[in-house]
């Protein structure tokens, strides 16, 4: 337990460290309680200008900036309009938040209209009650955090123009039941999706080149998943925590599994490792009591600590091209396991 609550805490902080590192573009040049706008736009003009036929002005409560170009309009209804062109605005975790975010329990569907072509950092986190979003085709840039903490949002559509999602970009939507990343998205930043409990299928890009740390931690819902082969490595906890996951094949150009990287996966029946694999990773498969077996390759130069942790007497650990474990790997890769080992399987 402690240790799975520490993973939880190490990924979740490392997340937040990186995107504080990133993040954050300036003051969010709005003025929520006198209806004007920085530079003097009056809120019925931005509201002339910026709202969708289907938001009637007289319903605003209240308006701004979010972007050089960019504004927006926030109505009674609880509908949030984002217009104009170019990028929104990039916001910061713990400080200068997005100018709707003291009223963000209000706001349950987002639009993003043509035209505007990022997702600034962390643009929605803790939008609770938003059930909807609407991303357009000019948007090729999600920003990392943009959604963190939308427990409402049950579905999401990202358009074919996005090449690039940040990370913790979905993190913590807890009502997310699927997940599809286009193929046209090359770049996916770390903790993906980790904390989606209700997660239960996901799709992707094709030219992923790595299942980063955290992307699917405590997605406790996923049964399955289909690594693309283009990916040559799986970060530290990828799929730690994924109770229902059943079966898995690691794709051919793996080289490396991270620490954790499948700790927790205890109903785990099925799992086929590449002959490419060179590292496995401290604690990689605690706690998978429902393997019967696995295959290390002959490649595996690198074995982390308690690698096996808590396996049973009735599983079977089997080790290719191997006599005995080499020296290379650490002294306790067994520690806690009363699986049975089988060298030169």
């Amino acid at each position: 337990m402690k240790r799975r609550l520490y993973l939880r805490a190490l990924v979740g902080f490392m997340s937040l460290c990186v995107a504080s590192s990133l993040g954050g573009c300036g003051k969010n040049g709005t003025s929520e309680s006198s209806g004007t706008i920085s530079g003097g736009s009056s809120l019925e003009n931005v509201s002339k200008q910026t709202v969708e036929p289907s938001m009637d002005p007289a319903k605003v409560v209240d308006s701004g900036e979010c972007g050089k170009n960019v504004t927006w309009a926030l109505d009674e209804d609880g509908l949030l309009l984002v217009s104009g062109s170019g990028a929104m605005q990039s916001y910061e975790y713990y400080e200068n938040y997005a100018p709707w975010h003291e009223k963000r329990a209000g706001i349950k569907t987002v639009v993003v209209r043509n035209g505007v072509t990022s997702l600034g950092y962390y643009s929605f986190r803790d939008c609770a009650n938003m059930t909807a979003v609407t991303i357009p085709d000019s948007v090729t840039s999600i920003g990392n955090g943009a959604f963190i903490g939308c427990k409402s949002l049950s579905a999401v559509t990202i358009p074919d123009s996005v090449t690039t999602i940040g990370l913790s970009a979905f993190q913590d939507c807890k009502s997310l039941t699927s997940l599809i990343v286009p193929d046209s998205v090359t770049s996916v930043g770390s903790s993906l999706a980790y904390g989606c409990t209700r997660l239960e299928s996901v799709t992707l890009p094709k030219k992923l080149k790595c299942v980063d740390f955290g992307f699917f931690t405590d997605c406790e819902s996923l049964t399955d998943i289909t690594i693309p082969e283009s990916v040559t490595g799986i970060g530290m906890g990828a799929f730690s925590g994924c109770k229902s996951l059943k079966t898995i094949t690691v794709p051919a150009r793996v080289t490396s599994i991270g620490d954790s990287a499948f700790s927790g996966c205890t109903n785990l029946t099925g799992i086929t490792l590449p002959d490419s694999l060179t590292v496995i990773g401290t604690s990689a498969f605690f706690n998978c009591t429902s393997l019967s077996e696995i295959t290390i390759p002959q490649n595996v130069t690198s074995v982390g600590r308690e690698a096996f942790y808590h396996w049973t007497s009735g599983q079977t650990i089997k080790v290719k091209g191997k006599s005995e474990a080499p020296e290379s790997w650490n002294a306790e890769w067994l520690l806690d396991s009363e699986a049975e080992v089988v060298f030169n399987a």
